[in-house]
C-alpha cells in the first residue's frame, strides 16, 4: 500500500469505462498526469489500461488448448 508522505494527500481511485471506436481512440496516447494536473514531484498516479473487448473465456480456451498441445 502506498503511504502518503504529506498528511494532506488523499488516495483516490477513479474508474472510467469507455466503449469507443478502437481505430480512433488509443488510451495509451493520453498523458494522464497532464489531464488530471498531477504534480509528479509530490503526487503519484498509477494508470492501468485494460482491453475489456477480449473475451476471457476465449483466452482461457486458447491457453488451455496450447498447453494440451505441449503435453
Amino acid at each position: 500500500m502506498h503511504n502518503n508522505s504529506a498528511p494532506n494527500l488523499q488516495r483516490i481511485r477513479v474508474t472510467l469505462d469507455f466503449e469507443v471506436d478502437g481505430n480512433s481512440f488509443n488510451p495509451h496516447q493520453i498523458n494522464y498526469h497532464s489531464l488530471f494536473d498531477i504534480n509528479e514531484e509530490q503526487e503519484k498516479l498509477t494508470v492501468t489500461v485494460e482491453n475489456l473487448s477480449v473475451d476471457v473465456d476465449t483466452l482461457w480456451e486458447q491457453s488451455y488448448a496450447a498447453e494440451c498441445k505441449q503435453l
